[in-house]
């Protein structure tokens, strides 16, 4: 049975690892100038780009979902050999397009 000292201190505890952690993150910010420079670029740099990475399949991923029937919608694609390079267009025909 765990007594309501115990846990008390177990908060104290862990506000003070996290304050010596801080402090020595700050001396090693302050000291080391140019290497916390670096990393801390390179750290927003991966960020940024996890971000924008993110957001780009978001919108994918939503391309015409906002239609009441987003599961029929359909792409039409003509595909052509020009020159033994096989080419895919999205616009085709409207001809294809009647039923």
């Amino acid at each position: 049975m765990r007594s309501e000292t115990s846990d008390i201190g177990q908060k104290d505890f862990g506000q003070c690892m996290f304050k010596n952690y801080f402090k020595i993150a700050v001396r090693n910010l302050a000291r080391k100038k140019a290497y916390s420079a670096i990393t801390v670029f390179g750290l927003a740099l991966g960020m940024a780009c996890c971000l924008l990475i993110l957001l780009y399949v978001r919108d994918e991923l939503s391309y015409d979902r906002y239609h009441k029937n987003a599961g029929r919608i359909y792409r039409v694609v003509q595909q052509r050999n020009l020159n033994g390079q096989v080419e895919e267009l999205s616009r085709a025909p409207f001809q294809w397009l009647r039923r």
